[in-house]
């Protein structure tokens, strides 16, 4: 706990330092969306590949069985 209480602290310095800095908050906003935009899209993209994975092994699974008779 008292690790969390020390690490908000410390947020909250960096944070009052950049809200004192106008340029230095915008350039901190902006590469903390870049940071969201980028984990959204690598998400975005896992989730996909999954759902392509799955079809793929319903299709091969299907194409197995129909070679083994089973229906």
């Amino acid at each position: 706990m008292a690790k969390k209480n020390s690490e908000l602290e410390e947020a909250y310095d960096v944070l009052d330092k950049l809200s004192a800095d106008e340029k230095k908050r915008l350039e901190y906003e902006t590469r903390q969306r870049a940071i969201r935009d980028y984990n959204i899209g690598m998400l975005t993209a896992e989730r996909r590949g999954i759902e392509a994975g799955r079809k793929i092994g319903i299709e091969e699974g299907r194409a197995e069985g129909e070679t083994l008779g089973v229906s």
